[in-house]
């Protein structure tokens, strides 16, 4: 049994001993903790359960004018939603239809579409099926007092904080949040510098910022990074962070604040803490860890846990403080759209498009990977080094490597060697498992293991069954006289003629669609300077003569331009390809991810402009600037489509919030909104 499917188990067992426990609740059991809970205290209990529910903006909005909402917040989605509770002592007290309705005229007033009813007594069967079958257009969900209980119970937070000895009990704790600090231009950690010049300065800055709102504490750490994942290590490591393996950061110590003010409270606090590197000259990004609950020194309930929260990088532009995927997501502008009818199949030919100017850019994104993922291939790339090791090679001429195939079968790998060839006959799982090449590139392992197999290429499943099959190799090498290569020294021929058939990866390569629907995924903290442009405008034509002319003037015009002619259904199509840097990259200037590209594609589209109002009489008149048109034909994929085109069964879309729009088939990403 391996791990997983024995921790699957193990969650099992245990969700089916609670349901055992919870069937055999007593009523009496449920009536105590209830008898415990006032009207104050349930409202502080349904807003931790948002909190553990990833729900944001939590305002409590109880009171006169409140127009029967209690709570409001905002979902995961960023969608709206409102909560109404209804307290009583008693757990067997039922609420009416006509309580339970008030929730859904709140949402209709306000213009809401999703609720919460929450009630510490009982919902009547009846009730339940009206409150969900007499409002189809709302999305609604209550909890009774037993499903309170039930989702308590479940949490290990609110169990925590909640729960002791059967009884409601609010305990007393402390937020400890990690925050890491990165230069972004310099990609360096800056944490540990300040431990050692900066922190007195920077808590009394802290104790200002506050001004005595927030019971807050600063100390210097080094955690796991485990705190921040998907972490990226910096580019520079210092020496501790690479003798250490851990993060320098700060511990942010919150006492006494409710749970919705934990984020809002960090949010200020990061934004003061980035203030105050911007007066000493230093742009910055935060990376906010996940926090974690601690109980105070000589509390009776002894807890840390950590809140099920995402970690977020912060960027502060003068006063405004931007979340990270803000700073570097693509926006839906008037001119620039990530629109678009890709299927799953099609994914990697997403761009970002300038319908107005007809030009598109190819975004390409290089991150260190994130210490999980390097840890994971790591352990992958030992394991193949192993399979390789148990591997035979013979190097000899192509006559001789013939002879030992009509004997043994086909080899799965040969290369060309100076006069003669080096063939390699593989460890089965190096054919299912292997770190693969890129398909053009010379050498061993360069094709995927499904390609493998579909060219009818012997796969053996078992060790043993390998290990009689490498005795019948070397017996039939030993009888032709050829002596197998040693795996070292093969690798190293491999690599000289191609590429290391086994390399140590430790960057990531990102591509526009990731950026859109994957960013959460990305290493953190997003490296500034990761990013380049690739842009391509096409010119459509009829007649070859206007677009030879037009390819003469681009080559003298714009020689850093990759050209091409491409022919598709009797129109040709010159096509330019222009790779762009970002000014603001080169001058220091911190621009967002979208004017970094809106400046870089001005640029080109002014070069551009001028070539076409340059060689009017050099044929141009008769060719048509077509950059959509010529993508559609070569990839399938309709940038901007309207409805008429978005015909494909299995789309890949964005609406115009930014929105990734799936089919049920679609596997590749999941739907992901900002929040």
């Amino acid at each position: 049994m391996t791990a997983d499917s024995a921790f699957a188990v193990c969650r099992g067992l245990a969700g089916l001993l609670l349901e055992v426990w919870l069937s055999l609740l007593g009523r009496d059991d449920l009536e105590k903790f209830t008898s415990t809970l006032d009207e104050d205290s349930v409202l502080g209990l349904v807003q931790d359960l948002l909190v553990v529910r990833s729900h944001t903006g939590i305002r409590r909005m109880d009171g006169p004018g409140d127009g029967k909402r209690d709570i409001f917040s905002k979902l995961p989605s960023g969608q709206n939603h409102l909560v109404q509770c209804k307290y009583h002592e008693k757990a067997s007290v039922s609420c009416s239809s006509s309580v339970l309705d008030e929730l859904p005229m709140a949402l209709l007033k306000f213009g809401y579409s999703s609720g919460l009813f929450v009630t510490t007594g009982r919902i009547s069967p009846q009730a339940k099926r009206e409150f969900m079958d007499n409002y189809p257009a709302f999305q609604l969900e209550f909890l009774d007092g037993e499903a309170l209980f039930r989702e308590i119970l479940n949490s290990p937070v609110l169990r925590g904080l909640w729960l002791e000895n059967g009884c409601a009990v609010q305990a007393n704790y402390s937020v400890q949040v990690p925050i890491y600090f990165r230069s972004i231009l310099g990609e360096a950690s800056i944490t540990e510098k300040w431990q050692k010049e900066r922190h007195l300065d920077l808590c009394q800055y802290l104790s200002d910022q506050t001004r005595g709102a927030l019971d807050v504490t600063l100390r210097h750490s080094w955690l796991d990074s485990h705190h921040f994942e998907p972490y990226a290590e910096p580019v520079r490591l210092t020496q501790p962070e690479a003798v250490l393996r851990k993060v320098p950061c700060w511990l942010l110590v919150i006492r006494g604040a409710p749970l919705p003010e934990i984020s809002e409270g960090t949010n200020y606090i990061v934004a003061g803490l980035l203030g105050f590197l911007q007066t000493k000259d230093i742009p910055a990004v935060a990376l906010v860890g996940r926090p974690k609950i601690t109980p105070f020194s000589g509390s009776d309930v002894g807890f840390d846990i950590e809140l099920p929260a995402e970690v977020m990088g912060l960027i502060r532009q003068g006063d405004c403080l931007k979340n990270e995927k803000r700073f570097y997501e693509l926006q839906e502008t008037d001119e620039w759209t990530a629109l678009c009818d890709a299927r799953v199949s099609e994914i990697d030919e997403v761009r970002y498009y300038c319908h107005s100017e007809d030009i598109l850019v190819d975004l390409n994104y290089v991150s260190n990977l994130s210490t999980n993922e390097q840890n994971l291939k790591g352990f992958l790339r030992q394991t193949s080094e192993g399979y390789w090791r148990s591997s035979i090679f013979v190097r000899d001429t192509a006559e001789r490597i013939e002879a030992l195939e009509k004997v043994i079968g086909l080899a799965d790998e040969e290369m060309d060697i100076f006069d003669g060839k080096l063939a390699a006959w593989l460890h089965p799982s190096l054919l299912g498992n292997c770190v693969t090449l890129d398909a053009d590139a010379p050498g061993f392992l360069r094709q995927a293991p499904a390609e493998l197999h579909a060219q009818g290429l012997p796969k053996v499943a078992l060790s043993e069954d390998w290990a009689k099959r490498s005795r019948t190799i070397l017996n039939a090498c030993n009888e032709l006289g050829l002596i197998p290569v040693e795996s070292g020294q093969a690798r190293h021929l491999v690599a000289a003629f191609g590429n290391d058939p086994l390399p140590e990866i430790r960057h990531g390569h990102y591509t526009t669609a990731d950026l859109i629907a994957n960013f959460e995924s990305l290493p953190k903290p997003i490296s500034y300077k990761g990013f380049s442009f690739e842009f391509l405008v096409a010119w459509r034509s009829s007649a070859d003569l206007s677009l030879s002319n037009l390819e003469a003037a681009i080559s003298v015009a714009l020689p850093e331009a990759m050209l091409a002619v491409e022919h598709f259904d009797g129109a040709a199509y010159l096509v330019i390809r222009i790779r762009a840097l970002s000014e603001a990259a080169q001058t220091g200037k911190i621009q967002s991810l979208q004017l970094r590209i809106e400046n870089a594609g001005r640029s080109v589209l002014n070069r551009v402009t001028l070539l076409e109002s340059a060689h009017q009489t050099a044929g141009l008149a008769r060719s048509q600037r077509a950059t959509r048109d010529y993508w559609y034909r070569k990839t399938n994929v309709t940038l901007k489509p309207d409805s008429s085109t978005r015909d494909k069964e299995h789309s890949w879309t964005i609406d115009a919030q930014g929105n990734v729009i799936k089919s049920e088939s679609f596997t590749n990403y999941e739907s992901r909104s900002d929040v």
